[in-house]
């Protein structure tokens, strides 16, 4: 099974912990659902997570068609990718259906947002968002 993964660097800079410039989650942008599948206008987005020994496994769940071929170009009803934030900061585009991972931090909890969006990265088009916290153990350094 293939999947995308987020390096623990990337990561961390987005958390402020490393250097780097990382975008950070836009002005006004909606509630997210805190439990169970978030919805609005006849689209939807939930997230399954799993841990392994290594990192955490984030499978998002959505009845959009992901369409990287189109991904900065003109929004097409029904169709675009995911973001994905930690703690309120950009990390990255999910745009495909399988998992991703997300190397084990250390902190003790930390924000999972996901926001559905279409091609030109207008999440409004959607309005769709699912927040997840989780809990990360400690590592030894």
């Amino acid at each position: 099974m293939a999947f995308k993964t987020f390096t623990a660097a990337a990561i961390l800079m987005s958390l402020g912990l490393a250097p780097g410039v990382a975008a950070n989650e836009p002005h006004g942008s909606a509630a997210c659902a805190q439990d169970g599948r978030a919805e609005a206008g006849g689209y939807w987005l939930d997230a399954r997570l799993t841990r392994n020994a290594n990192a955490w496994l984030l499978t998002p769940q959505t009845n959009i068609q992901f369409a990287p071929k189109q991904y900065g170009g003109a929004a097409v009803p029904g169709t675009g990718h995911i973001h994905l934030y930690l703690n309120g900061t950009l990390i990255g585009p999910i745009t495909h259906a399988g998992p991703v991972s997300l190397p084990l931090l250390d902190r003790e909890t930390y924000v999972v947002k996901l926001a559905l969006t279409t091609s030109d990265h207008n999440e409004a088009n959607f309005g769709v968002c699912r927040e997840v916290r989780i809990a990360a153990p400690v590592i030894n350094k």
